[in-house]
């Protein structure tokens, strides 16, 4: 029971990890699982994944906790002899590499070892890009062997996880190879679940499970991770308890302000309130005339230059055009609530019908001659109906006199 509590205060009861791999294109791939925790037993579980680190923002909901599996072509798994020692085992297996440079693991067989390697620069680029997206790790593994603890509950002798093959024996690796990437499907306890999911899924088990740290030189980096993610969980939870006070005794401050100025509302004279009321009308006076002021200065700046330019291409187009639209600074896209407002500054959107084509062509002509008119494109044109339909967008040369 203290165990559940402790866990709940300390996450939640939404847990989330992500498998970064390598698709056909060489493009990182983000495999990401979501579930929540009930009775120590994870449930209601959301697959998803992506090709765009820009999308985990909106699939990892804000503030979210998450563990990470590395698991791209960056990382390097080889098998050797039986060896207790990790130096040894790393030496053994890359003999070449500098342990300082790389993060590695260690899996114990009963017959040989296996171990997987990614160089630091790499990983602290991945954490750096993440805690960019505002993914808030909890910490984080390399390579395949997360799901060590779920080979009895798939129970096959093989599996093909996301271009690697792992031959299963005694419910532990026997033997991995590279292949051609494949999606299936396997199941877990009657739940179907596609290939791509499984290593994502065997993160949820790192929230309990620390016991790879030992077998792992990752220690030192996760732990910075973990106290990252409390301090701000603490100053997350601390802020909003700090705003919730400062709401409560602004509340009361204006419940007991109320009270005192209803009571002084019942002792003054009319003489006191006749004086307020014109000083009230004063002050509205006051800013009526000011913004009439405004609204004078405005109607007298004269016409706008934006007049000008649609009266010169109205009154330049012979009769055989009519048109069907013109905008001045169009929008460059269809407004969206999320988004600025962003228009095409210092340009004109024609559009319309044209019955002769050679006075469509002396017309623009006659457009280029302007002036304020330092190109014109035109980005449609065909025909339709024995009409030619256009549409052009002339650009302001803003430095030029309006002629």
């Amino acid at each position: 029971m203290y165990s559940r509590i402790r866990s709940y205060l300390a996450y939640g009861n939404k847990f989330c990890s992500l498998e970064i791999t390598t698709d056909e294109d060489g493009r990182d791939q983000f495999n990401i699982v979501i579930a929540r925790k009930n009775n120590d037993e994870f449930e209601k579980l959301e697959f998803q994944n992506t090709n765009d680190l820009t999308e985990l923002p909106d699939i990892i909901s804000k503030n979210q906790h998450c563990e990470v599996i590395i698991n791209t072509d960056a990382v390097l798994i080889k098998e050797t002899q039986l060896n207790e020692s990790l130096e040894n085992a790393f030496q053994t297996a890359f003999p070449g590499a500098s342990r300082s440079d790389f993060y590695y693991e260690v899996l114990n067989t009963t017959n040989k070892t296996f171990v997987a390697i990614c160089k630091k620069m790499e990983v602290n680029s991945i954490i750096n890009r993440l805690g960019d997206s505002k993914i808030n790790l909890h910490g984080f593994r390399i390579g395949l062997f997360s799901i060590v603890p779920l080979l009895p509950l798939i129970g096959e002798e093989s599996l093909n996880l996301n271009g690697r093959e792992i031959i299963v024996s005694d419910n532990n690796f026997h033997e991995i190879n590279k292949v051609p990437l494949a999606e299936s499907e396997y199941s877990l306890n009657g739940m179907i679940v596609s290939s791509k999911y499984i290593i994502a899924l065997s993160g949820l088990l790192n929230y309990e499970d620390e016991s790879y740290l030992a077998t792992s030189n990752q220690g030192e980096t996760i732990a910075g991770l973990r106290k990252l993610y409390k301090e701000k969980t603490f100053f997350r939870k601390f802020g909003l308890f700090a705003i919730g006070f400062l709401l409560v005794v602004l509340l009361v401050n204006f419940v007991l302000f109320s009270i005192y100025r209803s009571e002084v509302s019942e002792l003054r004279t009319e003489t006191e309130l006749y004086s307020s009321q014109k000083e009230t009308y004063e002050n509205k006076l006051s800013s009526v005339e000011t913004k009439e002021q405004v609204v004078r200065n405005l109607l007298q700046s004269g016409n706008s230059k934006s007049s000008f330019y649609v009266n010169r291409i109205v009154t330049s187009k012979p009769a055989s055009i009519s048109f069907s639209q013109i905008n001045y600074q169009p929008l460059i896209r269809s407004i969206r609530p999320d988004k600025e407002i962003e228009v095409r500054r210092s340009s004109i959107s024609v559009a319309g019908e044209s019955l002769d084509k050679q006075e469509f062509s002396n017309w623009m002509k006659r457009l280029e001659s302007f002036d304020w008119s330092s190109e014109i494109v035109t980005s449609e044109y065909g025909e339709s109906n024995n009409k030619d339909r256009f549409e052009l967008t002339i650009k302001i040369e803003e430095s030029a006199t309006a002629k």
